[in-house]
């Protein structure tokens, strides 16, 4: 599905480059556990949308990556398109 087409509040499969990435930073979850977290800005020839990642996604997926993102739960987050990440969710990468 396009970013444009992307309907919030509801759940979506995505696919587009990575166009920027924050630096990783370790965080503790609810659980207490400690983990890598970093966000992406993934495009589309229609829009763009945020994405976090957590666990070894955060270290795995780069700038210039194509992503495919099955499942995601679509908000938004200071005025843009996030794509929330869930243990049903798939993420699939490609350089």
């Amino acid at each position: 599905m396009k970013i444009s087409e992307l309907s919030i509040n509801s759940y979506a499969s995505i696919s587009g480059k990575v166009i920027s990435k924050s630096p990783i930073r370790e965080i503790v979850t609810k659980f207490g556990k400690r983990t890598g977290f970093a966000e992406i800005i993934i495009e589309d020839d229609s829009g763009k949308i945020r994405v976090p990642l957590f666990g070894e996604n955060a270290f795995k997926i780069d700038i210039g990556y194509t992503v495919d993102i099955e499942n995601a739960y679509i908000t938004t987050f200071n005025g843009m398109l996030n794509a929330s990440i869930n243990k049903d969710t798939k993420i699939r990468y490609r350089r």
